[in-house]
């Protein structure tokens, strides 16, 4: 099993999108409340984040993970 690790396209938003509303979801149920979902809709990622931050993980694929890699994170 290979896990490749690609760009968001304009077409791919939606993947990256559910799968953090997943993880956030999840972490809810277990008490631990880290993003709004709102947040997290595809129209919020891509005006939070640029495109070449942006990645979908795939494996066989299927879209099993997401990843915003940027230089330099205003919060911090």
């Amino acid at each position: 099993m290979t896990l490749d690790l690609q760009p968001v396209s304009l077409e791919t938003p939606a993947q990256s999108s559910s799968l953090i509303i997943e993880a956030a979801h999840w972490l809810e149920r277990e008490g631990k409340t880290l993003w709004n979902p709102l947040e997290l809709m595809p129209k919020a990622l891509l005006e939070r984040y640029r495109l070449d931050e942006l990645f979908l993980a795939t494996l066989e694929s299927k879209s099993v993970g997401t990843a915003v890699l940027q230089d330099t994170d205003p919060l911090f």
